[in-house]
């Protein structure tokens, strides 16, 4: 590892703790918490037993289990759903069906403040703070709990249903043990053989209840004997939040569909980022290598603040061995907890940059190319792509290789993008690339910082906005 001399321990937690760590929630307007979304024709059920939360939640029962002994009795009269009050329960087996986002609807309470057990198995270090990557992890089970219900009772047996992707999520704040965590969501638009699930985590205290984040997932439905794409239940919109969530998910898929379009992996960067990059290494030259050749790298240097680094000096990278307990219910290693590995590294590779604890801002377009095998070794590469002001950008790749079959090249895995809000009276370093790799890599990081600074954090659109990224920042 590069950098900043030893990993994170309590003692760097107190010494680096600032305000923008320790920050209370602050009370943020977002559409998702103002539209009406009541629809009369449902009603609450609260899942107490062990056969209903094994039946409603099939994955964030099992995940809560891998976590040691009868942890899944922090579940119990813990969850809520919605369901119609004058119909039985419809099986999966008619996928022409017509499903409301209340037939998905999945609401799921995590007691910190009055369950020591749980605390215990969330807990960050030794302080009163939770584990962001244990949230992550129960995202992207609940994510999948709720497409299961989407589709239908008893789907489990006849479908599989993974993770294809993950837009942007923003953290506003930190959560401490003062504060419980409720996470609910639904299947809010569909297409053919995809569905994409809404989730919001909010932070509940003694009188009040905060946003802490909003996620979107995408999820894929296959036929589990022949692993084709298999048509999942149209979606019927009822309410006002229903509507408003469905056009939310049009615009995103413009989005993503624009963003395919201008990928590094498809087309050459633009004429102005070319132009960026030239003035930036002539700049660079002129300042730091008077006398070099403009064939010159930068050398390697320490990571010092406020000084330009070569970007190969940032990486990092650890080795995983796949094991049993962190399996799914198909017998592959679950994305919420590549996603805590990645999240967990990328936390290390900025720490070690910067010399400043780091605060997750945002987690960017997770992607899932390949199902990661039970016993296989799964390699993570992290590097910092591009620091702007306090913003520390991060791109973690996941390759894997079968340990029955050593000899065939790695496979890529996934794709994580984070930023990380470092915060310092003194400036970060500046990120410099040396080959064409990298300078992709840096343009890539210098996007998504534009990205977000133009965007309202949690939604695009203009009702009830938020200030910008930046100003966003500032007021914390």
């Amino acid at each position: 590892m590069s950098g900043g001399g030893g990993g994170i321990t309590g003692e760097h937690l107190l010494l680096n703790s600032n305000h923008l760590q320790v920050c209370l929630p602050r009370e943020i307007t977002s559409p998702d918490l103002i539209f009406n979304n009541e629809n009369e024709e449902y009603e609450w059920k609260q899942l107490s037993s062990k056969e209903d939360l094994f039946n409603y939640l099939p994955l964030s029962f099992a995940l809560q289990n891998s976590r040691g002994g009868n942890a899944w009795q922090s579940l119990s009269n813990n969850v809520k759903i919605k369901q119609k009050k004058h119909q039985s329960i419809v099986s999966s087996d008619s996928s022409s069906l017509e499903r409301t986002p209340c037939d998905s609807f999945i609401e799921i309470y995590l007691p910190f403040r009055s369950d020591a057990d749980l605390f215990q198995r969330y807990k960050l270090f030794e302080s009163d703070r939770i584990r962001l990557g244990k949230i992550i992890e129960d995202l992207d089970a609940l994510a999948a709990d709720i497409a299961y219900k989407h589709v239908g009772e008893g789907s489990i047996d006849k479908y599989t249903i993974v993770t294809a992707g993950m837009d942007r999520v923003v953290m506003f704040y930190h959560v401490n043990r003062e504060r419980d965590v409720c996470i609910r969501g639904s299947v809010t638009m569909v297409g053919n053989t995809s569905m994409e699930v809404r989730l919001l985590v909010l932070t509940v205290g003694e009188s009040s209840s905060d946003l802490l984040s909003q996620a979107t997932f995408s999820m894929v439905c296959r036929d589990k004997a022949t692993y084709k794409a298999a048509k999942v239940p149209s979606l019927n919109l009822v309410t006002e939040y229903d509507k408003w969530c469905h056009q939310e998910g049009l615009a995103k898929r413009e989005k993503r569909r624009l963003n395919q379009e201008k990928d590094f992996k498809r087309a050459p960067p633009l004429f102005e980022e070319i132009s960026e990059i030239h003035k930036f290494y002539f700049d660079h030259l002129t300042t730091n290598y008077p006398n070099s050749s403009l064939a010159s790298s930068p050398s390697e240097k320490t990571v010092t603040e406020g000084k330009k680094i070569p970007m190969s000096s940032t990486e990092i990278q650890t080795v995983e061995v796949m094991h049993g307990q962190e399996r799914n219910i198909h017998n592959k290693i679950f994305g919420g907890h590549l996603m805590r590995l990645a999240f967990e590294l990328a936390s290390i590779n900025a720490y070690s940059v910067t010399g400043v604890y780091p605060v997750l801002r945002s987690m960017d377009d997770v992607q899932f190319f390949w199902p990661v095998e039970i016993g296989s070794l799964l390699s993570l590469k992290s590097s910092v792509q591009y620091i702007e002001s306090k913003l520390v950008f991060i791109v973690v790749a996941a390759e894997m290789t079968v340990t029955s079959s050593l000899d065939r090249p790695k496979k890529l895995t996934n794709e994580f993008h984070f930023s990380f809000l470092c915060d310092s009276i003194r400036p970060l370093p500046s990120i410099i690339p040396s080959t064409y790799p990298e300078i992709v890599n840096y343009l890539d990081g210098r996007r998504r910082s534009i990205e977000m600074a133009q965007e309202n954090p949690v939604s695009s659109s203009s009702i009830h906005s938020l200030p910008s990224f930046p100003l966003l920042i500032q007021k914390l």
